[in-house]
């Protein structure tokens, strides 16, 4: 029995299949063979296939690869590349089988070739581009099944490649890619989107809030002052985020965001994520953190209060 290794490109429509589906096409490419491949053993016996490195949903790869097991070991591999083309679709083509000889944990980067297209030119967005990567720092979430971290980006992009030709802009960069690692280059493109002017809004928000419970620290002899102030300063804070947002921030740079996504059509669901972001998830981080104020100020206050 032999580990071998299939390299394949899948390219056009096939780019917007998904990784599952990708498998399950593999394995119905197989059974329209008579490549002997290896099946698991079970209620559900199936090609073994392991997959080096999955990319992202809406990208080519030109270069991918899966393993599996063939249990003749005199079986030709320049057999399984013509069976396998004969099963399957067009746009998914297989360049190579040979013998594995490293192991997929191996993997360490990723190279990667992104076309962004701007209407004011390519030299536009190629000095976006430029300020981007000339940040001390680019934080970004990073969700997986389990949780969400932030990772800072900048020490992770290698740029190979950077061309702006007309109103497009082709950057090839190498990225983190394998168990250790993996970057989804989308992150990267939501930072390149991201709208301006956010941070000096965040902090109009909290300046919001400060006077607010100031006001009512300072102004207003009620028993329960202080939790009032923080309930009634998030609330501001969220409407004026919510409002500059849909009324300044969207109408001036929605456009701008539009021509740097991959697909036009996900610019509603961007602007919608956005209003969210500037409203409704700044009302509930402003109400968390004037909860945990809250807490740390009743022990302080007792304290400052017995002279310390």
């Amino acid at each position: 029995m032999r580990l071998i290794r299939v390299f394949f490109a899948k390219k056009d429509r096939a780019k917007y299949i998904s990784h599952l589906d990708l498998t399950r096409c593999m394995t119905r490419a197989f059974a329209r063979t008579d490549i002997p491949a290896w099946f698991t053993e079970g209620f559900n016996p199936h090609v073994y296939m392991t997959f080096a490195l999955p990319i992202p949903l809406g990208f080519e790869g030109l270069r991918e690869s899966f393993d599996f097991k063939l249990r003749e070991d005199d079986f030709p591999l320049d057999r399984v590349g013509e069976q396998l083309n004969a099963a399957l679709p067009p746009d998914i083509r297989v360049l190579e089988a040979a013998a594995a000889v490293m192991k997929p944990e191996a993997i360490r980067w990723a190279d990667y070739r992104i076309t962004l297209h701007e209407p004011a030119g390519g030299e536009t967005l190629a000095a976006d581009w430029e300020r981007l990567l000339a940040r001390p720092a680019i934080p970004v979430e990073k969700k997986t099944k389990h949780k969400t971290q932030e990772v800072d980006l900048r020490p992770l992009v290698t740029q190979l490649g950077c061309q702006a030709e007309g109103e497009s802009l082709t950057l090839d960069l190498r990225l983190p890619g394998g168990g250790a690692m993996n970057l989804n280059p989308n992150l990267l493109l939501e930072a390149t989107c991201a709208i301006p002017l956010m941070f000096p809004v965040v902090m109009g928000g909290n300046m919001v809030l400060a006077v607010c419970v100031w006001y009512f620290q300072e102004k207003k002899d009620w028993r329960f002052k202080l939790p009032v102030g923080m309930v009634v300063g998030s609330l501001l804070k969220a409407a004026f985020m919510g409002l500059v947002a849909v009324l300044v921030l969207l109408p001036l740079f929605g456009e701008n965001v539009a021509s740097k996504l991959p697909k036009p059509e996900m610019l509603p669901k961007v602007l919608a994520t956005a209003k969210v972001t500037f409203s409704l998830t700044q009302l509930i981080t402003a109400l968390m953190g004037s909860f945990l104020a809250f807490l740390i100020w009743l022990p302080l206050k007792k304290y400052l209060k017995n002279g310390g």
